[in-house]
């Protein structure tokens, strides 16, 4: 069986808050590669950054910078 990248996600940052006033960072150079048949888990403490991570899987929100392809297309 052929093994695919169904999901690539490569240096993804998110950073909340305007550039001139207090900014939190949500995620800081995020990769990793899911292969087509592979099942993943995302563990982390509270305020980790999974919620983030799975909004901008999902398209719900943008990273400040990076790249998501799913299926080799590029959803950002």
């Amino acid at each position: 069986m052929d093994k695919s990248n169904v999901v690539e996600v490569q240096d993804v940052t998110k950073t909340y808050g305007k550039k001139n006033e207090k900014q939190y960072q949500a995620l800081k150079g995020v990769s990793f590669e899911v292969e087509s048949g592979e099942f993943v888990g995302i563990m982390g403490a509270s305020g980790s950054g999974k919620t983030t991570l799975l909004n901008i899987l999902s398209t719900l929100d943008q990273p400040t910078s990076g790249s998501v392809l799913i299926n080799g297309s590029d959803v950002t």
